[in-house]
């Protein structure tokens, strides 16, 4: 979804995703940590694919769906919906190659190796990425994120 942008494409990348794992599901070598890494390999490249085709025939304008916020009290609603506005705000101004690790990293909790993996880097990049990611996030939203130590 987060390379997509739109619901209806994400619903059809993830059915090829399957479809191509199980085609390829013989040439998996590795245990189950691995095996997400693998699958989430796939649905960046399925992504990708569908990027590309995408940009060989325009389509208009594809916002992300508004996630539902109807569960909670009017106010604390509210506040979900400003504050996911501004999330996503930051996030939209953000690398695209950014936008991704941060995804993979805390959305999908994918380790670092895991993330490197699917993205063809090292662990030890992929954190300093999410890192790098994280801060010029923080100061898009006017707040700076306190070193790493002290976050332990």
């Amino acid at each position: 979804m987060v390379r997509l942008g739109d619901r209806e494409d994400m619903a059809e990348a993830v059915s090829e995703t399957f479809l191509r794992a199980l085609d390829h599901c013989g040439s998996f070598r590795g245990n189950a940590e691995g095996f997400r890494a693998w699958l989430f390999r796939i649905a960046r490249n399925v992504a990708n694919d569908r990027l590309r085709a995408r940009s060989r025939t325009p389509r208009g304008d594809h916002d992300v769906d508004p996630i539902d916020l109807s569960a909670g009290a009017p106010d604390e609603s509210l506040i979900a919906h400003e504050d996911q506005a501004a999330v996503r705000l930051a996030m939209s101004g953000l690398d695209p190659d950014d936008r991704e690790i941060l995804w993979l990293r805390i959305c999908a909790r994918l380790s670092s190796a895991e993330v490197g993996e699917i993205v063809g880097k090292k662990a030890g990049a992929v954190r300093m990425q999410q890192q790098r990611a994280l801060q010029l996030l923080a100061r898009r939203m006017g707040g700076e994120l306190p070193p790493p130590e002290a976050r332990s």
